[in-house]
């Protein structure tokens, strides 16, 4: 199961100008990954291209939003076979898992860019190292693996 959620236009962006976040965590190994893009109607496309590198996906909690749950994001599901499962509209605890990813991932994105005095433009060059730093850290949870060696199979470089 993937857990994902869309982070709606946001100030921080990249330097090439994209303003949306969509992050995705792998339910087992809690595996992080992000997604950059500049209309929000490209979120299927993304989402297609995140399928591409992953093994099986069977189900994808999401928000229900119109968003994820309408349009192209639901053909792409279906042709790949994946149940999308949402949670009831403005009820962002039920989607703790990637609500949860995402604050602890702009808390990093503000402390480096605070810390370095780097613009917020930056800001995508600082999520993309807070989901490294997360996915190459041990967890007590996962018997001090990290979520990189769970969904690889060997120790991260």
């Amino acid at each position: 199961m993937i857990h994902s959620d869309l982070c709606l236009p946001v100030e921080t962006t990249t330097l090439s100008g994209e303003h949306y976040v969509l992050t995705f965590i792998d339910d087992y190994s809690r595996f992080c990954e992000v997604r950059f893009f500049k209309k929000k109607s490209d979120i299927a496309v993304e989402f297609n291209k995140f399928l591409k590198l992953k093994d099986i996906v069977k189900k994808f909690f999401c928000e229900n939003e119109e968003k994820y749950v309408a349009g192209a994001l639901q053909k792409v599901t279906r042709k790949a076979g994946i149940e999308i499962d949402p949670c009831p509209s403005y009820t962002p605890k039920l989607n703790g898992v990637a609500e949860r990813k995402n604050r602890t991932l702009f808390d990093k994105n503000h402390a480096m860019l605070n810390d370095s005095k780097l613009p917020k433009f930056f800001g995508g060059c600082a999520i993309r190292a807070a989901i490294s730093l997360h996915n190459r850290n041990p967890y007590t949870s996962l018997n001090n693996r990290t979520t990189y060696d769970l969904k690889y199979s060997t120790k991260p470089v």
